[in-house]
């Protein structure tokens, strides 16, 4: 017992990782050989799977592979470590400690998992690190091969929506093949940008945010090369996403154009026509009065006859067999909605002798309108909602040719409802027969 205690420990027979790590870290080479396999297979194993450990384990191994004379001997420990580990079992905790070495060590560390794992370990699990790792990763990996892979397990991420600005970047600075196709979807790497990042991954959204508002190289890539269709779909993506602010937005659109200043229409967003105004339910004193006449008559005359007419049937008894009863009542149904029609009708409209319309640049309710159809002059005179006289060429608003022709303007082409083409020649005041026919049964 007092031989043990008083045993110098040294890194060769440590008793845990922490310790081991205390004696190897002034050390500039390790003299490690077999004989030193047992004692570190148990050191390591101790500490492989508990969470706590995960990052004085790995400090310690990459600390060994960089310093131990002949690497051989501590991949033979790497082999000898329980199938749990720790810090390659969870990712979260993988990402956590290859952030935490330093750029001289964090080569060593890719290359223990490399050992540990596999080089298509490292390979699925490298996409959660930041760019700056990527560099490292390969030459842990150490074949062009695998090289591609990385730059392949990028696109697939950038694919799938599961990338972040670091793949798309890495995919950029490797010039890869794939690039042209992954940069096209505009709308994909400005979505990017919007994703909350910390850490080291700050510098990767910061390297694409740059690129996207100066660098044309990129931006060109970004629009397919710069094609119509390519430059179209890239401003259209622009103007929907909230990555950029509203300051961002017109200083890349500016650098757009000086770009390629055919997109200008494209930048520029034209003012939108104002809403056509809606037509209010408009129509001639002719057309009221007739309506009004029409009423009158059911309230005055055709009520009264039919009410005569239930009862005369009604004098004739059993009801059920009764012709007469029966189709009066049917005619006092008619009656009835059609008096609450014309009523409904007549109390939402408002009549007019369309004196006040002005001829003007589009056609109205009150204009006369000329058309050349197949050689043939046609004249339309548009009025309100109940004039009609299709002899004369009077027309609702509310028809089909009406509505053809509401808001057109003299030289306008258009279709007609029949099918045929026809050109607006004209657009005119009413004339006297039109004026006449509107004051007539006044």
């Amino acid at each position: 017992m007092t031989e043990l205690a008083n045993t110098e420990i040294t890194w060769e027979n440590s008793r845990s990782v922490v310790e081991l790590g205390i004696h190897v870290k002034d050390l500039e080479t390790i003299p490690m050989n077999e004989s030193h396999i047992p004692q570190m297979v148990k050191v390591f194993t101790f500490a492989a799977n508990k969470p706590k450990s995960c990052g004085d384990f790995a400090k310690v191994l990459t600390d060994l592979w960089r310093k131990t004379e002949d690497v051989s001997v501590l991949e033979n420990i790497i082999e000898q470590l329980p199938e749990a580990v720790y810090v390659w079992d969870h990712a979260d905790a993988f990402v956590e400690t290859s952030q935490s070495f330093s750029a001289k060590e964090v080569s060593s560390w890719f290359a223990v998992s490399v050992k540990a794992k596999g080089a298509d370990w490292v390979l699925e699990n490298f996409i959660h690190l930041p760019m700056k790792h990527y560099v490292h990763v390969e030459t842990a990996l150490g074949t062009e091969e695998y090289s591609e892979k990385i730059v392949e397990k990028c696109v697939e991420a950038f694919q799938n929506r599961t990338a972040n600005a670091d793949t798309i970047m890495w995919i950029w600075k490797k010039k890869a093949p794939q690039a042209e196709e992954c940069l096209a979807n505009a709308r994909a790497i400005l979505e990017l940008l919007k994703l909350e990042v910390r850490g080291d991954f700050i510098k990767a959204r910061k390297t694409l945010h740059n690129a996207v508002m100066s660098d044309e190289k990129f931006q060109n890539m970004m629009m397919e090369g710069g094609t119509p269709d390519g430059i179209a779909r890239f401003i259209k993506a622009v103007k929907r996403s909230r990555a950029l602010d509203k300051g961002e937005m017109q200083s890349l659109m500016v650098k757009i154009v000086r770009q390629f200043p055919e997109a200008k229409d494209l930048v520029v967003e034209k003012k939108k026509r104002p809403a056509v105004r809606r037509i209010p339910r408009i129509t001639s004193f002719r057309s009221v009065n007739a309506k009004r006449k029409e009423l009158d008559d059911i309230i005055n005359t055709k009520i009264p006859a039919n009410t005569e007419a239930i009862a005369q049937a009604r004098s004739y008894g059993d009801l059920r067999e009764n012709f007469e009863y029966k189709a009066a009542k049917d005619e006092q149904r008619l009656l009835g909605a059609r008096r609450n029609e014309l009523e409904k009708d007549l109390n939402n409209i408002i009549p007019t002798d369309f004196s006040d319309v002005v001829v003007g640049d589009t056609v109205v309710p009150g204009n006369s309108v000329k058309l050349q159809c197949n050689g043939e002059d046609l004249v339309y005179h548009i009025l309100g909602l109940w004039d009609s006289d299709p002899a004369s060429g009077i027309v609702s608003f509310e028809t089909p040719i009406g509505k053809a022709l509401i808001g057109k303007s003299a030289g306008t082409s258009l279709t007609l409802p029949n099918g045929n083409e026809a050109t607006l020649t004209a657009i005119e005041a009413l004339s006297e027969s039109i004026k006449a026919w509107l004051k007539a049964d006044q």
